[in-house]
């Protein structure tokens, strides 16, 4: 009776929505995942989550969009397509905006198509690791646009990220996030 269940929540979790470059956002796996991080470099928070099938270090921060450097994004061979936005942060212009869509894991939770901006993150990484481990390739942040998709919330005294699938919503006449 219970592995039933089980079969039949992981089959009704998975959700959809539209992505910024027209493909469409899914997510599945566990309704809630519980995701550990370290606190690195002067209290920073690290968290390693699944890109596009490995396993990488990104910050969090609630205070920024979710973004890969973009040597990470070639080594990757994802196609990206140029903006013509500059992307600008708390040091001022940082370069130029791509942008493309990567498969992400975090923890149980499977979010595919999820669409990211990639700048040469390659200073400010500098600025922020000259202290600390070297032991974690730093390949991105995630912000606060997937934090919200994935309702999370952040222990800081437990070091645990919690995130979620959201509860589906209906809008003209479909279900999505």
């Amino acid at each position: 009776m219970l592995r039933a269940f089980t079969i039949i929540c992981l089959i009704a979790v998975g959700q959809t929505a539209s992505g910024a470059d027209g493909s469409w956002v899914q997510i599945s796996g566990s309704r809630t995942s519980v995701v550990p991080f370290e606190m690195r470099y002067e209290n920073k928070a690290v968290v390693q989550i699944g890109i596009n099938g490995g396993m990488h270090g990104v910050f969090l921060d609630t205070g920024a969009d979710t973004l890969l450097d973009i040597a990470f994004a070639k080594r990757l061979g994802l196609r990206m397509v140029e903006t013509e936005d500059t992307a600008v942060g708390f040091s001022g212009a940082l370069g130029k905006r791509w942008t493309t869509t990567v498969d992400i894991q975090l923890g149980e939770i499977i979010i595919k198509n999820y669409p990211v901006n990639c700048i040469d993150l390659s200073d400010f990484f500098a600025s922020v690791t000259r202290t600390g481990r070297q032991d974690l390739a730093l390949e991105g942040v995630i912000g606060d646009d997937l934090l919200e998709l994935l309702e999370a919330q952040i222990d800081f005294r437990k070091h645990r990220l919690t995130v979620h699938v959201p509860k589906p919503k209906e809008q003209n006449g479909r279900t999505r996030h």
